[in-house]
């Protein structure tokens, strides 16, 4: 009935209306939020006053509801076109850090960059956030050329290169080097940021730059170095308040994708429960509501291979979709790659390799955009593996070779590993790279515990539900470890297990 009434009335009616309303609100005491949408149906453009409170309810508004934020901070631009020139730029910085906070990526770039061309040049500090905020979107958005550029201009661009705002780029820098997995620069730039953060005493950086560093070391398979530089960070994130933790909100959401690498790592151990119970209770809950929206769709990629390692097929399908929608609005790069790989999953966990092939083959598409070459090869890696089971051997081992020289350069040994397997399982003869074990002995060093004691009792003839019962594990993640021992024995069935660890045994016995 209420929008009925409206919808009649005429519009000078509505503006009048919505004018009582908002002094009726302000007479009562009310806030800026609570008469925000009356003013900005009534107020007309040169009202001062009113943008000044739309601009307050938008700042409000931006923590908790930023596409709220968002608008608000676009009436108040509009009622003040002509407004002193410093509050203006203030406002267009807080509409960008609102417009990336609700995953409209384009539109935000576009005001970050406008922003960016109005500040003056001797306004470093404001520059130098503007400009993070840029490389920002543009990493996000798979423009990672584009970000390092910037970034080094900026840098160039400094008065100091020793000053928080120097720190502040490298520190960014390093977020370029992640996504691209160029793993020398993200430390070389983690280093130079905490180096800073150090001299100049501020906690906030130093803990987003111990938090890159943690990211080095668990790309280099140092998990306890990680750990602990994980540990140091987090200790020096619960001594910020809120008002340090509003403005570098980088540092805690980097920390929690260090700790989803973490539950990544879990799946590929055979502890699908493990990484699911550690996403969800991070992320905080179902919905992921800790997560920004680059996390929930790592996150939720994370959560569809715990649960199909688990078996749990409609599980899985429910947070595929949730990825894909995470990823609506951060263009079509390294973020939607990780959904279209979640899904492909899916699909061929339900008997359909091509539909999963063709969505492997685009998640590879977007991760190559993005420069995330390790991404590119895991999506190649599982399109090889769908053309496969569909029958076309020949359009499955060019995916299957590329992914294989790209995870041998990225040094992602086990991923190699998987892909040369399936080469091999397809009749393709594959060389061992140089360098690599030459004996079977070293090869079963590089099993977990719980990957060698599958292949013991493999090799005893037990059959997958009686290895499940054995060792309290799933059917599906009984089988989840035999394709890692498959890949790291270079074998391709059972009998090649037994075969490894009988050749073991005996040149154990021999003098």
């Amino acid at each position: 009935m209420r929008a009925a009434v409206y919808e009649s009335a005429s519009p000078g009616f509505r503006i009048a209306a919505h004018g009582r309303a908002a002094a009726a609100l302000e007479d009562a005491g009310a806030g800026a939020g609570a008469r925000a949408h009356h003013v900005a149906a009534s107020a007309r453009p040169g009202d001062g006053q009113a943008a000044t409170l739309l601009a307050e309810a938008g700042h409000a508004a931006a923590a908790r509801a930023p596409a709220v934020a968002a608008r608000w901070l676009d009436e108040a631009l509009r009622l003040a076109p002509g407004g002193d020139p410093n509050w203006r730029l203030g406002v267009l910085a807080a509409r960008a850090r609102a417009l990336v906070s609700a995953g409209h990526m384009e539109e935000d770039l576009a005001a970050l960059v406008e922003t960016l061309s109005l500040a003056p040049g001797e306004a470093t500090e404001l520059r130098v956030a503007l400009t993070v905020a840029c490389a920002q979107v543009e990493t996000l958005l798979g423009r990672t050329a584009h970000a390092s550029s910037r970034l080094r201009a900026a840098l160039d661009a400094l008065p100091d290169p020793h000053s928080i705002e120097a720190g502040a780029l490298h520190l960014q820098m390093a977020v370029a080097g992640l996504w691209s997995n160029h793993r020398d620069a993200l430390l070389d730039h983690a280093d130079r940021g905490l180096a800073v953060a150090t001299r100049v005493g501020d906690d906030m950086l130093a803990a987003t730059a111990r938090t890159f560093l943690a990211f080095g070391e668990i790309f280099s398979g140092r998990l306890d170095a990680a750990a602990e530089l994980v540990d140091q960070a987090g200790a020096l994130l619960d001594g910020c308040d809120d008002e340090a933790l509003a403005r570098r909100l980088q540092a805690p959401m980097f920390l929690g994708h260090a700790a989803l690498i973490v539950g990544g790592a879990l799946v590929e151990a055979g502890e699908p429960e493990r990484a699911t119970a550690l996403v969800l209770e991070l992320g905080g809950g179902e919905d992921l509501p800790h997560n920004d929206a680059p996390g929930r769709c790592i996150a939720y990629e994370v959560l569809t291979r715990a649960a199909l390692a688990a078996g749990r097929a409609d599980q899985a399908a429910g947070w595929a979709r949730r990825a894909q929608a995470s990823a609506t609005g951060l263009g079509d790069g390294v973020f939607a790659g990780v959904a279209r790989r979640a899904r492909a999953a899916v699909l061929l966990a339900q008997g359909e390799p091509r539909a999963a092939a063709q969505e492997a083959l685009e998640a590879a598409a977007g991760a190559h955009r993005s420069g995330a070459r390790v991404e590119a090869a895991r999506a190649r890696l599982l399109a090889g593996r769908a053309l496969a089971q569909a029958g076309e051997r020949d359009n499955a081992i060019p995916q299957l070779e590329q992914a294989r020289t790209e995870l041998s350069y990225c040094g992602a040994k086990r991923l190699r590993d998987e892909a040369a397997h399936e080469l091999r399982a397809l009749g393709k003869r594959v060389t061992r790279p140089a360098g690599t074990r030459t004996s079977a002995g070293p090869a079963l060093h590089e099993l977990s515990p719980r990957e060698r004691e599958v292949a013991e009792l493999v090799a005893t003839g037990q059959a997958n539900k009686q290895i499940a019962a054995t060792l309290h594990l799933s059917v599906n993640t009984v089988q989840s470890h035999l394709k890692r021992i498959f890949a790291k024995l270079e074998v391709n069935n059972r009998a090649g297990v037994a075969a490894v660890l009988a050749d073991r045994r005996e040149s154990t016995r021999s003098p």
